[in-house]
């Protein structure tokens, strides 16, 4: 799942944090935003851009796959 595939990467972190960042993710595809912004506000919630990556990956995989082509 979702959270095993980031402890895998080396993210453990708190998994209902991970999702609700995930989710997140979603409802700004939802509200219309465009990647790159939504990456931006991640990288500023996580301060870590390669575990922002991972979310928005991890995001349109198991949460919202209708946009994994926007990423």
């Amino acid at each position: 799942g979702y959270c095993q595939g980031l402890a895998a990467a080396g993210y453990p972190g708190n998994c209902a944090t991970l999702t609700s960042l995930a989710e997140d993710v979603c409802t700004q595809y939802d509200r219309g935003f465009d990647l790159d912004t939504i990456v931006e506000r991640l990288d500023g919630i996580t301060q870590n851009k390669g575990l922002s990556n991972y979310i928005m990956a991890g995001a349109t995989v198991y949460f919202c796959p209708e946009y994994s082509s926007s990423n």
